[in-house]
């Protein structure tokens, strides 16, 4: 199947011709969170004075392979999806050097089948293309030169146990030509996704098996791939002349040269992944740098500014940044550096700052190709923050007055909703959690600050029923809850209260008083309230009466019945009739009903003392 698979990519191979525009790249391989899925992505970087719509590359197909004992795996074609221009830091230069560069992208998506991925040597991916860019000084050979772009991923399942694994990638080559005898760094780095450990070494590029005739690789599996073939006196270690010859950090991936001669130079940085002290991975970048006699004459040279005066000193404090200048100018670009060193994407005529070291910039014309020139450097230090504290501010009840708010240092200022000086007023900052913060400020210019937050609770309230009707010789409890739990309470008088010092004191057996309950909580809120408790009489309801004119017992009425002015009196006979109605005190039936006196018997009554007080109900007897 894969034989049929490998001879229909042949024919889907794309058509553009040979080219000897393309100089380097790299590949990359991002895991997207589920097994065996991954975006493959090719980077190439071509010669923009010699690409063209003839021979530019609108797709790229990949092959996989197993490293031991190799056989072809998988085959994917990646699409392109966009072209990028390189910025070359001095562009007057660049276009008197006839520099152009691009960097065209291409990827998909791919879903490999995790259980045939299981060999502990790992996998290779692999782009093969000819032809590389003509005239490359350090090369033998310089036409018709094939490259390889070339990756190793470790197995995606070892033991059972899945491995979850991004390739490193590359940071994105600046657009550089080299001047001669002056010394030259730029950042190589790469970054991994995985925290994996990274290091970095100068290698031989591959030439690959691609020539002008087989401009495209095959999926036929190799062991290796032939080397380009230097010129005689250079090496990987020795790609660009110079003292010091071109180099690479092994931790850091910062590339380091000062040429000794012009030309155009091939190198090729291989980036090793290791994951707990073992080797997993490998991505190769081959590129090209130009070295040329740079004019001298030079511009006049930059003064960085701080605060919009000439700087040699500065100062950062702790946590936060300063703001260093040069003069800006259409006409110059501009390249700042930290102890010598460029600072990647750092090339605006400003630069905020957050670390100690020496600091410089770098100023060169966009409109002439001239020498650049550094301005004096500025020396940054770090100051810490001054100390500062500031005091807790308890509750406090909105309405209430102001309360002093305390720091240290004295000299610190106090800000924020309802600081007025060195008070807080509640009202002014109305109610909720309001912050307010210290600042102090040192002799460095450094602040320091600490916020405080205040509770400005609303008013304090007394919620309860304020009047209370008590039958004689009975007990109630009273009731008023303060609206704020931590609040104390106080009832005046303490008269026939079992504990005047709580929100629901016990009445019992007293006479009608008005009481005066205060509350106050620790932050200063109050509130007063005034609750009445009204003693009455019990009402007694006689069960008989003679009606009979002896002068004796004649009427019936409810005792004590003054007390409930709004009681309603009912009498029904034993058929439901009502025969007599009354209210408050004036309720006195005198056995009469339509004039006449009712037969003697048992009669029903009906008491309602109040629009809230149960239904009293019960018999009556009528005699003769």
């Amino acid at each position: 199947m894969r034989q049929i698979l490998y001879v229909l990519l042949l024919l889907c191979l794309p058509l553009a011709g040979y080219s000897d525009h393309v100089f380097g790249g790299e590949l990359t391989m991002r895991y997207l969170g589920k097994g065996g899925n991954y975006r493959i992505q090719l980077n190439q970087f071509v010669d923009g004075a010699h690409v063209n719509a003839s021979n530019r590359d609108y797709s790229a197909t990949v092959y996989i392979f197993r490293k031991k004992n190799p056989i072809l795996m998988d085959s994917f074609i990646l699409n392109f999806r966009k072209r990028e221009s390189i910025s070359y830091e001095n562009a007057a230069c660049a276009k008197a050097q006839n520099l152009s560069t691009f960097n065209d992208t291409f990827d998909t998506d791919v879903q490999l089948n995790v259980g045939e991925y299981n060999d502990p040597d790992g996998y290779t991916l692999v782009f093969e293309r000819c032809c590389r860019d003509k005239a490359i000084t350090n090369v033998s050979k310089s036409t018709d030169v094939g490259l390889v772009f070339y990756l190793e991923f470790p197995p995606l399942v070892r033991g059972g146990v899945a491995v979850v694994n991004s390739s490193p990638v590359f940071s994105t080559p600046g657009g550089n030509y080299l001047c001669l005898n002056k010394l030259f760094t730029t950042a190589y780095s790469a970054t991994d996704a995985d925290g994996d450990e990274l290091r970095y070494s100068l290698v031989t590029p591959y030439q690959g098996y691609t020539d002008a005739t087989f401009v495209y690789g095959t999926g036929t599996p190799r062991s290796s791939y032939p080397f380009i073939t230097w010129s005689p006196g250079f090496g990987p270690t020795n790609a660009i002349p110079g003292s010091p010859a071109l180099q690479v950090d092994a931790k850091t991936g910062q590339l380091t040269v000062k040429p000794s001669m012009t030309g155009y130079f091939l190198f090729a940085v291989q980036c090793d992944e290791y994951r707990a002290g073992q080797k997993i991975g490998t991505i190769r970048r081959d590129f090209l740098l130009s070295v040329v006699d740079c004019p001298i004459n030079t511009p006049p040279a930059p003064v960085i500014t701080l605060n919009g005066k000439p700087a040699q000193t500065g100062t950062i404090c702790a946590g936060a940044s300063l703001s260093l200048a040069a003069d800006a100018s259409p006409l110059w670009a501009y390249q700042w550096q930290q102890d010598g060193v460029n600072l990647a994407g750092e090339t605006a005529p400003s630069l905020t700052v957050a670390n100690p070291g020496r600091y410089t910039v770098v100023r060169r014309s966009v409109v002439n190709c001239a020498s650049e020139i550094a301005s004096s450097p500025v020396q940054v230090q770090t100051a810490p923050l001054p100390a500062v504290a500031a005091d807790s501010i308890t509750p406090v009840c909105v309405g209430s007055s102001g309360i002093p708010l305390r720091g240290t240092p004295a000299t610190g200022v106090w800000s924020g909703k309802g600081v007025i000086g060195s008070r807080f007023d509640p009202t002014a900052a109305g109610e909720g959690v309001q912050p307010v913060r210290y600042t102090v400020t040192d002799g460095n210019g450094c602040q320091n600050s600490v916020v405080r937050w205040v509770h400005v609770t609303p008013p304090l309230r007394l919620d309860g029923a304020l009047t209370h009707r008590v039958q004689r010789n009975d007990a109630v409890r009273l009731q008023l809850q303060p609206s704020m739990a931590n609040a104390s309470v106080r009832w005046s008088p303490a008269l026939y209260l079992d504990d005047p010092a709580i929100p629901a004191p016990l009445y019992r057996s007293g006479e009608s008083t008005t009481y005066t309950v205060q509350a106050q909580t620790a932050s200063g809120c109050q509130a007063t309230a005034r609750v009445a408790v009204q003693v009455f009489e019990r009402l007694y309801i006689p069960t008989a009466f003679s009606p009979n004119g002896d002068g004796e017992n004649e009427q019936w009425r409810p005792i004590n019945s003054e007390s409930f002015p709004d009681c309603e009196v009912s009498v029904y006979n034993r058929w439901g009739n009502l025969v007599y109605q009354g209210t408050g005190s004036n309720a006195v039936w005198d056995g009469r009903y339509q004039q006449e006196v009712v037969e003697p018997g048992v009669y029903l009554y009906q008491i309602k003392t109040g629009p809230n007080e149960p239904l009293l109900s019960g018999t009556l007897t009528v005699f003769r």
